[in-house]
């Protein structure tokens, strides 16, 4: 075999392994390291998932990947600093919504002077008749039951069909 021939071989095997003439190599892909603004909207993507749905399940599934995703990308203490800011975001956001019901609690009783000297059965078919229509109106956070993040993970390996 001569010298000519060998490193042609040699230039048309590195050519194929780099894909197309022309074009770049694909970069291998390395763990991404996230940064802190992204655990940030991460965190508040999790907690205003986890205030739209009231299944406990629910908030534990979010809570469970929202941990996964956190522990793989950041050290241990920044893991627990990231871990206390999600419970004191869920705080925050657990006694908002105590404070918003309990202000459309207030607002829809009405005052015991201003009440009626009606019959209780029509109160209570019309509190009744409010709740079906409020749940009617307000539309089930399926999509938002589980939450995926949009962030790089190394690609999975697959068996092959034949194994």
């Amino acid at each position: 075999m001569c010298f000519a021939s060998h490193t042609a071989v040699q230039v048309q095997a590195a050519s194929q392994d780099r894909g197309a003439p022309g074009t770049k190599p694909r970069p291998r892909r390395s763990h991404i390291r996230l940064c802190k603004s992204n655990v940030g909207r991460l965190t508040a993507a999790a907690v205003a998932a986890m205030t739209e749905t009231t299944c406990s399940s629910s908030k534990r599934r979010i809570r469970q990947r929202l941990h996964k995703k956190l522990g793989s990308i950041l050290t241990k203490a920044e893991f627990a600093e990231a871990v206390e800011v999600l419970k004191d975001l869920e705080r925050q956001a657990l006694l908002t919504s105590q404070a918003s019901d309990e202000s459309m609690a207030s607002s829809s009783n009405p005052d015991s002077s201003e009440a009626s000297a009606g019959c209780d059965s029509t109160t209570r078919e019309d509190e009744h008749l409010e709740m079906q229509t409020r749940l009617l109106t307000t539309a089930i956070p399926v999509e938002r039951t589980f939450v995926h993040f949009n962030t790089s993970t190394r690609p999975v390996r697959r068996r092959s069909h034949s194994v």
